[in-house]
């Protein structure tokens, strides 16, 4: 089964599936593998063994517990989001996006028409920001302006992702 839906639909057919004892190999879109916002609603027993692509580290992973990246990332939101989670998927997105946006700002210097900042944000080539994960790079252009040219696979192991071998 692909989810390919909204956290909501995705946590509500993983439950549904489990309770008429469906167990189809379970495929989840990047933006429905949160564990807070999706997993852990749906039952974490009933996504065992799903797989899922990742761009991104996952602050609550013990894998990357002493990350410097991962603890900048962390102690950002206690200090500038408190009441929200670092390990919410839509806020990790969102602090990816913002760094995305300063270093196209940064890039366009004293010149910042509307015409400088789309070319600087349509030119990314190989760029690293932090909580990416290794091996993952934003690359964009005029004519894709899509930032991910590879995706990391991870299957669903007790309590976290586990990034498979590349």
């Amino acid at each position: 089964m692909v989810y390919f839906t909204t956290p909501k639909f995705a946590a509500q057919g993983i439950k549904k599936a489990s309770e008429i004892n469906w167990k189809p190999v379970q495929f989840l879109a990047s933006p429905v593998n949160s564990i807070q916002g999706v997993l852990t609603p749906a039952g974490l027993d009933n996504v065992q063994g799903a797989y899922t692509t990742q761009f991104a580290k996952q602050a609550n992973d013990p894998a990357w517990a002493e990350d410097a990246e991962v603890k900048d990332y962390v102690a950002f939101m206690k200090k500038w989001a408190p009441n929200d989670s670092p390990n919410d998927f839509i806020a990790l997105s969102g602090y990816i996006n913002a760094q995305a946006i300063a270093k196209g700002l940064q890039r366009c210097g004293d010149n910042l028409t509307r015409e400088n900042l789309l070319a600087q944000a349509t030119s990314f080539n190989k760029e690293r920001v932090g909580m990416l994960l290794p091996g993952i790079e934003l690359t964009n252009s005029k004519e894709n302006y899509a930032p991910y040219r590879s995706l990391r696979m991870a299957i669903f192991d007790k309590t976290s992702w586990k990034l498979l071998d590349e």
